[in-house]
């Protein structure tokens, strides 16, 4: 008796330990910033959705909203969670990210539809001058992400929109000196400067603080070489192969942004995640990883040209595999080198290639390898490779007595120079005409990267635009249906893609989703249109609706939206549903039917309002026996018609036919059952 007490009280504390655990469980804060990528200034969201991911699907937990500053957190219990925000003037940024006790911060960095003056390529480019260095800048203050006015930076001082021009010498070590307000002095030190060239930088300044910034940081170049892509022992394929995994049948999907951890002491314990667009990411990545300068030479734009290639190709690839489950790639050495800058040259060409990646023999995005000096890595001098069967021998001669600086798998960055410009640079003569000639051919972009790249394709990856999305009708009742027309265009033919919506009253409030009626289809390629119904429930609020519209790719092919699944286009377009409660009563008539098994014959109603006038227009549905049989739209005379065919092996018997009208304002919705009526076999 005694032991059976104590059984009893012992399971009764682990019932209240359980309870209080349960009701205690640990939640993780998830702090979220907004800037203009640009710029660097605070952005404030119109709309920040915060959905809860899994295996099952996805559902909205909350909709939040941002300070002045364009900060905002929220307390979530562990999970994965996919954040979607829309700024006026930007366009729309989405992640997922994983929440537990301790979760990096995220910051969303948005491309303006406009480019602010200072950063127009045509503007910067009437500046540029040959006998010294353009440098242009932008400052905030670190907190609020608000321009600051009035910096004194050399011989220049920051405008309302913190914005500054200023050159720098060619010879010496010039430096940047920022000072006013309370912000202490910023120096900024061992910039790359070449004759006509210039330098765009996005500085944070700290209140109170003194700051040294020494561009070599930024540079992976000047790096130890032993750092160089350091996780390839434990990459999921082979340095220069194909990743595998589903993909589309021209081309492989692109996402429309990266994920970057930032300030990280190994490839995957980055305490900070930035989000960019794909493009901003490769030429933020180019200015880091090749010397700018190169392009100022003759013939060296297809140096960077080919490099825009393989670090978009090495990006993405880490987009359909993240190094961990908050950010897709590092922003260091051990990934690719992720800075502030940007210049001219690495930005045209990163435009000059857009959307060209690296594909293996699967047709999968490649993890294009690359170093700063691939000769005499394993294979003797004047060739680069390691003589394996992912990256084999190469007779690379104008690298010809280098020293070795990298692990010498795929592209060689000195000797896609040497080829573009047909000079021998070096590190110490690296942008200049003046050192002997290679006595060899030239090569253009395609041709270096044909060149280092033997195993794998050259290819356009598939972009999709989103330019809007209509609702038939425009009008519903609380529990009606409407179906959502996607208008896009698609650069090529792309399977797996999801159309993803949700509705948000006024374009604020908690999102409305629908997730029965998520569909996945496969897009063709050029202009095109693709419908989902989108159904509501009968306790929804009555308003102007916006509809928030997403296209993903299904990653992982798990014909499920979940985690595996990444963003390629999405848009918000407001005012496009109503939903309003409808003070008119409908009346339905439902006729019967008769037929025999394997026969076709018409299902019938008919529908009117409270003065018994047909409703023309209406959508009207049928079932048979539970199960759904079709819909039609009523005629002038309110009539619904729609031919059925009777199964084949259908016994004789009667079965329930139920013809349903959702609403629509300002009719209510109505039904009527009859009967269909199976006489015999034939």
């Amino acid at each position: 008796m005694f032991r059976s007490a104590l059984i009893g009280f012992l399971l009764g504390l682990i019932a209240i330990l359980g309870a209080l655990a349960f009701k205690h469980f640990p939640k993780g804060t998830l702090a979220l910033a907004f800037r203009d990528s640009i710029t660097g200034h605070a952005l404030v969201p119109g709309e920040i959705k915060v959905e809860s991911v899994d295996k099952l699907g996805s559902r909205v937990v909350a909709r939040i909203a941002s300070d002045q500053y364009g900060r905002a957190q929220i307390d979530l219990l562990p999970g994965h969670y996919r954040v979607t925000a829309t700024v006026p003037g930007y366009g729309t940024h989405a992640a997922e990210t994983e929440v537990a006790a301790t979760t990096p911060s995220l910051t969303f960095n948005f491309d303006p539809l406009s480019l602010p003056a200072e950063a127009e390529p045509k503007f910067v480019r009437q500046l540029l001058k040959n006998d010294c260095f353009l440098v242009v800048g932008f400052v905030v203050d670190d907190q609020t992400g608000q321009p600051i006015p009035g910096i004194k930076v050399n011989d220049s001082r920051t405008n309302a929109k913190g914005a500054f021009l200023t050159y720098l010498p060619l010879t010496g070590n010039p430096s940047l000196r920022l000072t006013g307000g309370d912000y202490g002095e910023a120096v900024i030190t061992n910039f790359e400067t070449w004759p006509g060239g210039d330098i765009q930088l996005r500085v944070r300044l700290v209140r109170g603080e003194d700051q040294k910034i020494d561009l070599r940081a930024e540079r992976r170049r000047e790096q130890d070489a032993s750092m160089e892509h350091s996780e390839c022992a434990d990459c999921t394929a082979n340095p220069t192969s194909a990743a595998t995994g589903p993909r589309g049948t021209v081309g492989p999907a692109l996402p429309k942004s990266m994920r970057v951890g930032r300030n990280c002491a190994t490839a995957t314990t980055c305490t900070t995640v930035e989000v960019y667009s794909l493009q901003t990411y490769t030429a933020r990545v180019l200015s880091s990883e090749w010397y700018g300068c190169w392009g100022s030479v003759a013939g060296g734009m297809d140096s960077l040209r080919a490099g825009a290639v393989a670090v978009r190709s090495y990006g993405a690839y880490h987009a359909y595999n993240p190094r961990t489950s908050t950010y897709d790639i590092c922003d260091t050495a051990s990934c690719q080198v992720f800075g502030t800058t940007t210049n001219t040259n690495s930005q045209n060409a990163t435009n000059d290639t857009n959307r060209y990646v690296l594909t293996g023999s699967t047709g999968a995005i490649s993890r294009s390898e690359y170093s700063s000096e691939n000769n005499n890595a394993a294979c003797g001098d004047g060739f680069a490779g390691t003589g394996t069967s992912t990256a084999p021998c190469i007779s690379d001669p104008v690298c010809t007595g280098f020293a070795l600086f990298g692990h010498g798998r795929g592209l060689c960055q000195w000797g896609s120079a040497r080829w573009a410009t047909g000079e021998l640079l070096t590190s110490s003569q690296a942008c200049t005409s003046s050192v002997p000639n290679t006595g060899l051919p030239t090569k253009n972009w395609i041709e270096i990267l044909d060149h280092y790249y033997p195993l794998l394709n050259l290819v356009v990856g598939a972009e999709v635009t989103l330019s809007s999305i209509t609702a038939n009708p425009n009008s519903i009742n609380p529990g009606g249906t409407t179906q959502l027309t996607y208008n896009l265009s698609s650069s090529a033919e792309l399977a797996n893609v999801w159309l993803i919506a949700t509705l948000s009253l006024n374009g604020t409030g908690t999102p409305v989703t629908n997730t029965a009626n998520q569909l996945r289809v496969n897009l063709s390629s050029g202009t095109q249109t693709h419908q989902r119904p989108f159904a509501t429930s009968s306790g929804i609020a009555a308003g102007p609706y916006a509809v928030n519209g997403a296209i993903y790719f299904d990653r992982d092919g798990s014909n499920t939206f979940n985690t595996g699944d990444f963003l390629m286009a999405d848009g918000v377009y407001a005012n496009a549903l109503t939903v309003e409660v409808s003070q008119e009563p409908s009346s339905m008539t439902g006729y019967n039917a008769t037929g025999r098994a394997g026969s076709l014959v018409q299902l019938r109603a008919r529908l009117v309002d409270a003065a018994g006038l047909p409703l023309s227009g209406r959508t009207v549905s049928f079932t048979v026996n539970g199960l759904n049989a079709g819909s039609t739209t009523t005629s002038t005379h309110g009539l619904a018609v729609i031919n059925y065919t009777i199964a084949s092996n259908q016994a004789p018997a009667s079965m329930p036919i139920v013809a349903s009208f959702a609403g629509l304002a300002p009719h209510q919705a109505s039904s009527a059952t009859s009967v269909l009526i199976v006489t015999r076999r034939p």
